[in-house]
């Protein structure tokens, strides 16, 4: 017979559940309930919805490689595991691992103050690198120009990842 798992006193003081935080967002998880039962959307779906409409500021990108820099974001601000990262990005857990070792290693800081942001699933293209991706994505609302400018990076490399990206594309 299957375990009930409704909330009970019993519950709310064990130390597996936090009632501060059950309290805090009980409106959320209404609202998130409605959803599903609206949407006749299963644990699953509803989690591939909400992970393809996270949103990444751009200013990560900023001073360190384009991969490195979601990695760390998505691992420690959105609390991702390496297997639900590598499902995302549409890479090798493995790649994904050694990349977050080597953000360890250097000890990066990310910025996440920027108000720029683009969605997530613009990354799981496998054809362009992340920063052709973010490029490809970007150049559809801001000039060359902009972009280098808001990625504070040269604007000949922008150039290059653009054209790259349009080619890889034409293939």
């Amino acid at each position: 017979m299957k375990k009930s798992y409704k909330l009970s006193k019993k519950n709310l003081n064990s130390n597996n559940f936090n009632s501060e935080a059950y309290e805090k967002n009980k409106e959320l998880f209404k609202k998130i309930s409605g959803v599903k039962i609206n949407y006749n959307l299963d644990n699953n779906q509803l989690l591939d919805l909400i992970n393809k409409q996270t949103l990444i500021p751009i200013s990560i990108f900023c001073n360190y490689s384009p991969l490195e820099s979601l990695v760390k974001y998505l691992k420690e601000n959105s609390k991702l595991s390496f297997k639900a990262i590598s499902d995302l990005l549409n890479r090798d857990q493995r790649t994904i691992w050694v990349t977050y070792d080597n953000v360890l290693r250097k000890k990066i800081n990310l910025d996440c103050s920027s108000e720029v942001v683009v969605p997530l699933e613009i990354f799981s293209d496998r054809k362009l690198s992340v920063l052709e991706n973010l490029v490809s994505h970007l150049i559809k609302f801001h000039s060359l120009k902009e972009i280098s400018k808001l990625l504070k990076k040269n604007y000949q490399t922008i150039w290059t990842c653009h054209n790259r990206a349009k080619k890889k594309n034409e293939k």
